[in-house]
């Protein structure tokens, strides 16, 4: 969602074309019961995410919350790995 660019994150809507970018890639193993597609429903925990209220429209989102969260997520990715590398002691010989 957050690689989405900024005027495609805020005209997402549950169950439109407009979600299709959000379905997996590949289809699914296995048929699906509806055989149909993918009913995807993100649209109230993107508010969520974002803060904005339950009744509130995507383009209540700004272009910098978009960059913030972006940015914030950057951080999180470097601490983990950053984490991981230092729990890594690497090979030993004897």
């Amino acid at each position: 969602m957050l690689a989405l660019p900024h005027h495609q994150l805020i005209a997402l809507q549950d169950r439109r074309d407009s979600t299709d970018v959000l379905a997996p890639a590949e289809p699914a193993p296995l048929p699906l019961p509806t055989g149909g597609g993918f009913d995807v429903e993100v649209v109230e925990s993107i508010r969520e995410f974002f803060g904005l209220d339950l009744w509130d429209d995507l383009s209540g989102i700004t272009e910098e919350m978009l960059r913030e969260a972006r940015l914030e997520r950057a951080r999180e990715r470097r601490a983990e790995a950053g984490a991981e590398g230092t729990l890594s002691l690497g090979p030993f010989r004897s």
